[in-house]
């Protein structure tokens, strides 16, 4: 016999206290989450374009504003929040590099005590499931693998999931508290916004939280107009460059994102077991699980509009701890619950919840990079620097003992234009907004905000240095050796090639070239 319904209800709103085995799980989960992260800072360096928001925190932080070049007002970062922060690390003397991974793992471990403690569902579960809940988290390729790249992907994940939360919430403080959570978000990257629709959506389905949703809108809007207000009349645009170079109208880029979708999809589709809720998306008790369904929802077709992204499925990241949640929750809310009431054995029905977890297990645990424990450093946690790193310092300890620190130089890389810090023309439009508003035809085949390439038009302003070697006349190319034996190649201009090849031997050594 069924148990009553009343029964019933009080049993899955039932908030399981913690015992001290429980603790330890999470202790673990944490500690587990913190390993990843580790191994995966030892393993991938400083993700190149995060370089590009560490040259803005240091001008900013030199009084100099947001800028690329002094003197020039082009938005070429998404992510003012991540760049104000690091702006102050820098004013402290942290380097960017280790301030933004130590940041990282912050945000993820601050992202996991929220969806465990905050999101109520999660709150609810048996210890066991909350465990698996955080350990899949832990172990978690775009939910930990972000968080060391330099970029603000984990902290607009973290901002994310407390907004989504607090969307969740009754009453007025709570509605504004989930606005400046949203504005934060959308401080952290503009993007947010999809997100904050989403969460929203699922808020104006149900009658009685309609006006909470509008008061999020409120506080949202009011703390979010000044800034943008702030944004068109500083830069005079609507939007930052990168967003030109990134997004189009056309039909090719609409198929790249399904492409870009589909592959994600094929590498995790145990999370496809989320949309098994989606029946109970439309109760009142169900509001939780479609606030995280129309998150996912929502963001995935933004992905699919946009293009997708050239970076591994990083634009997954924001949605991949929903839909954690959502499969989770849908074996044990959903298919073992079905099976039970079938007449199924609870030998086989555990056997079906057995192979659905270790599904979402093995998707975390085959999403690792094969050399990722082998090639622990622990000397590269906190500072990953490539060999671009040293190509740039060179560059900049010739440019100032020649009077040349005005010089252009024409790099596709942030990380050699901020140890340069010349004046720079990015081939690629991210922080040069003539290359960023141009046509470029059939717009969408190319790898994502890599098809408005230019170096001519950076050659034009006959920069002193230009990274990696271009063929152009009045250069000369050269190859600097590195300590693993590989070469960095770069062209300098022919009146000053003969100086550099004079000034280098003698200086050379005295930089490091480290290893890529």
């Amino acid at each position: 016999m069924n148990k009553p319904q009343a029964q019933q209800s009080a049993e899955l709103t039932t908030t399981y206290r913690g015992s001290g085995g429980w603790v330890i799980a999470m202790a673990g989960a944490f500690i587990a989450a913190a390993v990843m992260w580790a191994l995966y800072a030892a393993y991938y360096p400083i993700w190149d374009d995060a370089y590009i928001s560490y040259r803005y925190s240091l001008n900013l932080m030199r009084g100099w504003g947001p800028v690329y070049n002094p003197g020039e007002h082009v938005e070429g970062y998404t992510n003012f929040l991540w760049m104000l922060l690091h702006a102050a690390g820098l004013a402290v003397r942290w380097p960017p590099w280790s301030f933004s991974r130590i940041l990282g793992l912050l945000c993820v471990w601050t992202a996991m005590a929220v969806m465990l403690r905050a999101w109520r569902p999660v709150r609810s579960w048996h210890p066991g499931w909350r465990t698996l809940l955080a350990f899949l988290l832990a172990f978690n390729c775009q939910f930990v693998r972000w968080s060391i790249s330099g970029l603000e992907t984990a902290l607009t994940v973290m901002l994310t999931v407390a907004a989504a939360a607090a969307t969740c919430g009754r009453g007025k403080p709570m509605a504004a508290t989930a606005g400046a959570l949203w504005f934060l978000a959308m401080l952290s990257r503009p993007d947010a916004v999809v997100a904050w629709t989403g969460a929203l959506a699922a808020q104006l389905i149900s009658r009685e939280r309609r006006r909470f949703a509008l008061s999020v809108v409120a506080v949202t809007a009011a703390l979010g107009l000044p800034y943008f207000l702030w944004r068109y009349l500083y830069f005079g645009m609507f939007l930052p460059a990168t967003f030109h170079t990134r997004v189009g109208g056309t039909l090719a880029q609409f198929e790249r994102g399904i492409r870009f979708t589909g592959r994600y999809v094929h590498g995790h589709w145990p999370l496809l077991l989320a949309f098994v809720t989606l029946p109970r998306w439309r109760r009142s008790s169900g509001l939780w699980l479609r606030t995280a369904g129309f998150i996912v929802l929502i963001h995935s077709a933004y992905i699919i509009a946009v293009g997708g992204d050239w970076m591994r499925f990083r634009f997954w990241a924001v949605p991949t701890p929903f839909l954690l949640v959502l499969a989770i929750d849908a074996i044990r809310s959903d298919i073992l619950p079905w099976l039970r009431r079938r007449g199924v054995r609870p030998v086989l029905a555990g056997g079906v919840g057995c192979v659905c977890l270790s599904g979402l297990i093995w998707m975390s645990i085959t999403d690792q990079p094969r050399r990722l424990p082998q090639a622990f450093n622990p000397a590269r946690i906190l500072d990953h620097r490539t060999m671009r790193f040293s190509a740039g310092e060179l560059m900049r300890a010739f440019a100032l003992e020649h009077g040349l620190p005005n010089e252009w130089l024409v790099t596709g890389h942030g990380e050699v234009a901020y140890a340069a810090e010349l004046p720079t023309v990015n081939p690629f439009g991210l922080t040069t907004l003539e290359v960023a508003l141009s046509d470029v035809a059939n717009f969408g085949t190319g790898g994502a905000a890599h098809e408005k390439e230019n170096w001519a038009y950076g050659l034009a302003k006959h920069p002193l240095f230009v990274f990696p070697a271009q063929p152009a006349d009045g250069y000369s190319a050269l190859q600097l050796p590195t300590l693993d034996q590989k070469r960095v190649t770069l062209s300098v201009r022919n009146d000053y090639a003969q100086t550099l090849m004079d000034w280098l031997p003698a200086h050379l050594p005295q930089v490091e070239l480290r290893r890529q």
